[in-house]
């Protein structure tokens, strides 16, 4: 049986829709024991000569679930160059040639939002390269899903101008060529055991408990293997398969890798379209700021199909990146020709209609959420036009709908801290003066309801909810005390919420 603890003098959501709660709990070895008042527990404790942790009046909630974040770039990010702040090009400029004086290799940047720039635009190749010199030198948008290149990364990653999605005039990445650069950055990137236990500590220390972790790489998951016995919190792999051979070797090494309740392979994640910043994103109209475009999808119908049921016969969750309504149709398509088996995912779903919602509900197919997305993302409507505010980020019509909805930060293109998240979830950019928010007030969540995604919701989405998302006897002891009631403080106090203690499987890992 283990270690027998029991935690008393605290208030315990055991869940949150339905509201449940209670005085006190056990818990022997890894899994929860009993749930219930403060006498019995104690009364239980003293029969089973268990430990008493005192939480001195503090809120325990059920351990938050990240389910959707990428712990590889999360990782290279504490390294790297954080552009968010910057607010015109010449400061992005003398962030990079600060940095391209030290001895190294590439220099990787992100964070930049060219809608945030007082020049209304991304920085030049040229302007790059007087910058870092004869650096390879990457700048990730905010995004992800778009860069600015240096003369010298062009020429590492092996662009030509050939390359689809390389606007080598500009310097400008997307799509195949961005992906090249990924690569080329994996491999020359390397990430030590120490700098991904560190990682995984920063994230527990926000009390997420567990981690689905995706576009994983095979040399990432080697490295996450390794340290499986020792690693502080749950991770759900979800492997890249970017084609169908991807795909088939994705399958063999979920096969052949080693089950552990802590790195685990559940699924394939495949990239259907790009990001409405860099306009990439597929939508069946074009945008409203570049008439032109509607966007463009990442993979064929059919190799999305051969992917899919490549996946659902080896018993993968597949989990596909859709953000415009096109994107989504052509998901929903591939997922109603393959019977919808296993509960497949659809990531992001900022644009959808309603039809489409009816649609996921019907076929089971769950959805995975960004919350920070509508505050980040403030210039939505000036992508899509308010004629299509309804269709963006409908959190509260998924729920209405009957769709399976968690919720995952995208860390580290938004903050891992969940609570900036249940905050964006409930006010919905109301503080910040988001247009979105004048158009769709309905589409706010409540608090329990952004809890519950994030933690019952999540461990849903994720195929996990029989031994995640609750505090019930049985489950993982996966919880985390916090310093205040949320629902004893007003929305702009969410964010300050603070994480007094972590627990995984009964340890405590922070």
């Amino acid at each position: 049986m283990g270690r027998i603890r029991a935690f008393i003098n605290c208030k315990v959501y055991r869940s949150f829709m339905p509201v449940r709660t209670a005085e006190a709990f056990i818990v022997s070895g890894d899994r929860i024991s009993y749930v219930g008042g403060a006498e019995d527990v104690l009364r239980l404790a003293e029969a089973l000569g268990a430990e008493v942790v005192d939480l001195d009046g503090k809120v325990v909630l059920p351990g938050f679930i990240d389910a959707h974040a990428h712990l590889d770039t999360l990782a290279l990010c504490a390294s790297a160059i954080n552009l968010s702040s910057a607010r015109s090009v010449p400061e992005i400029l003398r962030a990079l040639a600060e940095e391209a004086h030290k001895p190294g290799g590439w220099l990787l940047a992100y964070g930049w939002d060219e809608e945030g720039l007082d020049d209304g635009r991304p920085p030049l190749r040229t302007e790059v390269d007087g910058a870092v010199g004869g650096r390879p030198a990457v700048l990730m948008r905010r995004c992800f899903h778009m860069a600015v290149l240096s003369t010298a990364a062009i020429e590492r990653a092996g662009l030509g101008e050939d390359t689809p999605g390389l606007d080598g005039e500009r310097g400008v990445a997307t799509g195949e060529a961005l992906r090249r650069v990924r690569e080329a950055l994996e491999e020359t990137l390397a990430l030590s055991r120490e700098s991904l236990m560190r990682t995984m500590e920063a994230v527990a220390s926000m009390g997420v408990t567990t981690m689905c972790v995706m576009s994983c790489s095979r040399r990432l998951l080697r490295a996450l293997m390794a340290i499986r016995e020792t690693a502080p919190i749950r991770l759900r792999i979800y492997l890249r398969a970017d084609g169908v051979e991807e795909a088939r070797e994705a399958a063999r090494i979920a096969r052949e890798a080693p089950r552990s309740p802590y790195v685990r392979v559940v699924g394939v994640k495949v990239v259907a379209d790009g990001s409405l910043g860099a306009r990439t994103a597929w939508l069946t109209k074009p945008y409203s700021d570049d008439p032109g475009n509607s966007g463009a999808p990442s993979v064929g119908r059919d190799e999305l199909r051969e992917i899919v049921k490549e996946a659902v016969a080896a018993g993968l969750q597949p989990a596909v990146h859709g953000i415009g309504d096109r994107a989504v149709d052509m998901i929903l398509d591939v997922y109603d020709e393959a019977g919808a088996v296993g509960r497949p995912r659809i990531e992001h779903a900022s644009v959808v209609r309603e039809d489409q919602l009816r649609r996921m509900a019907r076929l089971g197919v769950a959805v995975c959420i960004q919350p920070m997305f509508v505050i980040s993302d403030w210039w939505v409507l000036k992508r899509l036009g308010r004629e299509r505010a309804s269709m963006v980020y409908p959190f509260k019509s998924m729920l209405s709908a009957g769709v399976a909805v968690g919720i995952g930060s995208d860390a580290p293109i938004e903050d891992i801290n969940p609570w900036r998240h249940v905050y964006a979830a409930v006010t919905r950019g109301r503080h910040e003066g988001i247009e979105l928010y004048s158009h769709t007030p309905g589409e706010a969540l409540g608090v329990l309801e952004a809890l519950h995604c994030y933690t019952y919701g999540s461990a849903f989405v994720t195929r996990e909810e029989e031994l995640l998302g609750t505090i019930d006897a049985g489950k993982y002891a996966d919880f985390v005390v916090v310093d205040r009631d949320p629902l004893g403080v007003d929305s702009r106090d969410l964010p300050s919420i603070r994480v007094v203690a972590t627990y995984v499987g009964g340890r405590r890992v922070r």
